[in-house]
This record gives C-alpha cells, sequence and structure tokens, in this order.
C-alpha cells in the first residue's frame, strides 16, 4: 500500500468488547490415597463457556467420591460415583449421607477397565442453588475431600479411606504485558511474560474483523524460566483501516492459549474525509453517508458491545446514503463497520 494512503495511526482500546479478551481457564490435575486405592480428579474450568469438566478415576467394584465447598462430610457438596455404575450429587449431612440432589451433570464418560472406573462429567460454573458448589473462576487453588468404600453402594467410608486434599493450577505462561503501537508506516508489537514453562513459542496472528485470523509471524519464547522476559515483533505491512493483533502461545506439547486482542487503525484518505456516520446518539436512525460514488457495494454490520453482529446490510453502488433503523435495537453501545474493499471505517454510536 502506498504512503500517501495512510493519514493517521492510532491505538483502539477496544475496552467494550470484553468477549474478545481469554476468559480464565482453571486446569490441572491431581492424585490422592484413599486407604491403599488410588483416586485421580483432573479439573478444567472453561468461563468461556461456563464450563466444569471433571475427570475421576477410582477402583470399579466400591464407590468413591470427590466433595467440594468444605473440609469435612458436614455440609460439603459432593460427586459419589458408585461400583454399580450410579452417579449422584449430594448435600452431605454431619458425617451421614445428607440430601439427594437434583442432578446437574452431564455425563460424558462411565467405563471401567482393569479394575478401574473412570468417569468424565460436565457441569455449569454455578450451581443450582446454595446446596451446589460454585466453581471458582479465578482462584489458583481448590480445596476437596475424598472417600472410598469397603462396599458398592454408599455407606460408611472408614476412617482410613478419606481425607481433604486440594488441587492447584499454574498458567505456563504469565503474560505481563502486550501492546499495539503504530510507528510510521508499521505496527510495533511488544509483550512480556513473567513466568514461562514449556513454551515453545508464540505465533502472531492478524486480522481486519478480529473473527478471521492470519498468522504474519512467529517469535521463539524461552522454554522455562521464572524472570521477566521481553519480546517484540514488527507488522512491516499493516492493512489499510482497522489491524487486530493476538499472540497464540504454543507449549511444546502442542498446547495452546491466546492473549487479549489489540486493535491498530490505518485510516485513508476515503474513509477519514468521506464517510460520515451520524448521530452518535439516537433512538431510531443511523445514517451512513459519502460524497464519492462506490465502484461496487460496499457492506455495513452493526454489533453490540458483545461483537455480536445485529444487523448486516448491503450497501449498493451509485447510492450516496443509507438509513439504518435502530429502533428495534436494546439501549446500549454498538459499533458500525463500513467495509468496502480492503478498507474498513468504525464509527461506536450509542442507541438510547
Amino acid at each position: 500500500m502506498k504512503s500517501n494512503t495512510y493519514l493517521t495511526a492510532f491505538v483502539l482500546a477496544f475496552l467494550l468488547f470484553p468477549v474478545l479478551t481469554r476468559a480464565s481457564i482453571f486446569t490441572a490435575n491431581t492424585s490422592v490415597n484413599a486407604g491403599g486405592e488410588t483416586l485421580t480428579l483432573d479439573m478444567n474450568i472453561d468461563t468461556d463457556i461456563n464450563l466444569v469438566t471433571l475427570t475421576m478415576t477410582g477402583p470399579d467394584n466400591v464407590f468413591f467420591a470427590f466433595g467440594f465447598g468444605g473440609t469435612s462430610m458436614n455440609n460439603t457438596y459432593a460427586i459419589i460415583m458408585e461400583g454399580n455404575g450410579n452417579i449422584m450429587e449430594r448435600a452431605l449431612g454431619n458425617h451421614n449421607s445428607g440430601t439427594l440432589l437434583t442432578s446437574s451433570i452431564t455425563v460424558i464418560q462411565n467405563t471401567t477397565s482393569g479394575g478401574v472406573r473412570t468417569v468424565q462429567l460436565t457441569r455449569a460454573i454455578n450451581g443450582l442453588n446454595a446446596s451446589y458448589f460454585t466453581f471458582p473462576s479465578s482462584a489458583t487453588v481448590i480445596n476437596f475431600i475424598y472417600s472410598r468404600g469397603s462396599s458398592s453402594t454408599l455407606q460408611y467410608h472408614g476412617f482410613a479411606n478419606k481425607g481433604i486434599s486440594s488441587i492447584s493450577s499454574v498458567l505456563p505462561v504469565s503474560m505481563l504485558t502486550f501492546e499495539a503501537n503504530a510507528v510510521e508506516k508499521k505496527v510495533f508489537l511488544n509483550w512480556s511474560t513473567a513466568q514461562e514453562i514449556n513454551n515453545k513459542q508464540f505465533e502472531i496472528r492478524r486480522s481486519p474483523d478480529a473473527k478471521n485470523w492470519q498468522t504474519i509471524g512467529s517469535v521463539p519464547g524461552h522454554g522455562n524460566s521464572q524472570t521477566i522476559r521481553r519480546y517484540e515483533y514488527e507488522d512491516l505491512d499493516p492493512m489499510a483501516g482497522i489491524n487486530f493483533y493476538q499472540l497464540v502461545q504454543t507449549d511444546f506439547d502442542g498446547t495452546q492459549s491466546y492473549s487479549d486482542i489489540k486493535g491498530v487503525e490505518f485510516a485513508p484518505d476515503f474513509f477519514n474525509d468521506n464517510i460520515k456516520v451520524y448521530p452518535t446518539v439516537t433512538n431510531s436512525v443511523v445514517t451512513v453517508e459519502t460524497t464519492e460514488t462506490f465502484q461496487n457495494r460496499a457492506r455495513i454490520q452493526v454489533v453490540n458491545s458483545n461483537y455480536q453482529k445485529v444487523k448486516d446490510i448491503f450497501w449498493d453502488s451509485g447510492n450516496n446514503r443509507v438509513e439504518i433503523p435502530v429502533d428495534d435495537l436494546p439501549g446500549g453501545m454498538y459499533f458500525i463497520m463500513v467495509k468496502h474493499n480492503d478498507w474498513y471505517k468504525t464509527q461506536m454510536f450509542s442507541k438510547q
């Protein structure tokens, strides 16, 4: 792109798009000894989809259980796997079986092999009511109790077959900063980490709309590090319009995590001077107008503050003005995105 097509370059802080940032994810596993039998617990909490996934193993001929939200059997939410394959949720009483709860789980796997039962299930992060445990979305350590019995169905487990433990999650890479800045006709990306475990590399992705991504480069990681590490990358040929950037961090085992999204705009004359979007506050109509004639039709999309598309309109060539009714939209902040060929213009407005 020729340099005279660029008028301004500025960083966009898309704070109204919280859905674009990566959700908190807790991933960890542990094992405990319950009276000579090994029980394992694998936990994944994903706030992006509001889901907890638990994978638990134990003996297949007797019951075993994991409880959350307490340090004893009293008033603790428990998931119990019986030797006959039955799975239940209970609000435990004071050293008794307590109350059977309405099932809030979806069982993905319940199999036995070699004397070991493997159960995988999912559940919403929040419980149905106060009797259920609400899994924390930002904790790094979660306490739990465990037990296994000597009978197939739920009975007293015995003093030696129970315990209290915890499961902890350590993020492989702890990101400190990530910034994207326009420097002349380039975009300069820099980021830093406080800790790295098994970090193979960072891929740099770019997109015109924060949905359709292209990998434009990569930077090797430091493997394992407990000190602050700083990285940088230059995009020498950014697109005209908005450039969204995201880092994809990859471990040596292939596990990936995603950074927040940053935006930088390079605006050409046509979109700065000749396309107008007004008013910025309305309760009925937003008008998009141009003083130029399109050679082919443009596209107009309206997205809400959660980056969900709520309107999609084609703007035919030869028509210099289009009115978009918004009286059917709930009140709040919205963005109009106008796309013509390779150019983008984004304008925010408020629906009263």
